[in-house]
């Protein structure tokens, strides 16, 4: 199950299943509020159905990837079978005290009877983080590393539609002289 299909990671997530031809069955749920029937949306101009999310919807679901806001998480989490396992590759379940925070490329396996090989909910570190954990250990290869100072600039794209449709008002409003909108961003983006 894919919750927040609708969000730009979960589309990019459905495509790349869809590319790989992955051998799974999947369901999609938009991540925001739904209507009993669920929601249709037109997407590259083809009908996207949206399954509601509830109990019965998950129920017997394998594998929750959680790709949507922080409610629809939440929901999700709520609502899925003990049995399932939960990936979270947004963060935004980062704060719950069950999360095993994992960057596979970045780290070993763990061994199959630890609690993070074992954990319901798996939460992926940030794609920054785990590109800067492997350059560091590439480099501490070559000399020994004292100190490192990063300063990264997520994409507007991590704060969803929500964040794109600011930057383009954030825009608009620096070309007119005009207060900046900060529902989003607490400042200029």
């Amino acid at each position: 199950a894919i919750v927040g299909a609708a969000s730009l990671i979960g589309r990019e997530l459905v495509e790349l299943i869809h590319e790989q031809k992955l051998p799974v069955a999947t369901h999609l749920f938009s991540g925001e509020p739904e209507s009993v029937g669920g929601n249709i949306a037109v997407e590259d101009g083809e009908p996207v159905f949206y399954e509601p999310l509830s109990k019965e919807s998950l129920s017997g679901v394998q594998f929750v990837l959680l790709a949507g806001a922080a409610e629809s998480s939440e929901r999700a989490l709520k609502f899925a079978p003990r049995a399932s396992r939960l990936i979270d590759i947004t963060g935004a379940l980062d704060q719950k005290r069950e999360a095993a925070f994992r960057s596979p490329y970045a780290e070993p396996a763990p061994p199959p009877d630890t609690d993070a090989a074992n954990a319901r909910l798996t939460v992926s570190a940030d794609p920054a983080a785990a590109a800067l954990a492997l350059l560091l250990a590439r480099l501490e290869t070559a000399a020994k590393i004292r100190s490192a100072v990063v300063t990264v600039f997520e994409p507007a794209s991590e704060r969803g539609q929500a964040g794109v449709a600011e930057l383009q008002k954030q825009t608009a409003a620096l070309l007119t002289f005009q207060k900046m909108p900060s529902a989003v961003y607490d400042t200029q983006a």
